[in-house]
């Protein structure tokens, strides 16, 4: 999965490894900018949330909220569910 983030200067993108890693790129400068692990479950979407410009991804039994700190993303996990159950 690809997204933009809303100035158009970065990209971010998951990746097929095991660790369905997430990575952002200043893709006008062709270098990588922030990367993490995503999660141990298949990462099957990433978007930038135009409202503030974190990146957010979902998949199987999970959702994740990013944000750049230095050269790496941290992720937090959402809940959701009637009683947060995943």
């Amino acid at each position: 999965s690809l997204s933009f983030d809303g100035t158009g200067k970065y990209l971010a993108s998951v990746g097929l490894d095991d660790d369905h890693s997430v990575a952002i790129y200043d893709w006008a400068s062709r270098r990588m900018v922030a990367n993490s692990k995503g999660d141990e479950n298949r990462v099957f979407n990433c978007e930038y949330n135009p409202y503030d410009g974190r990146l957010v991804t979902g998949g199987v039994k999970h959702v994740k909220f990013w944000v750049m700190e230095g050269g790496y993303l941290v992720g937090k996990r959402g809940v959701y569910g009637r009683m947060g159950a995943v």
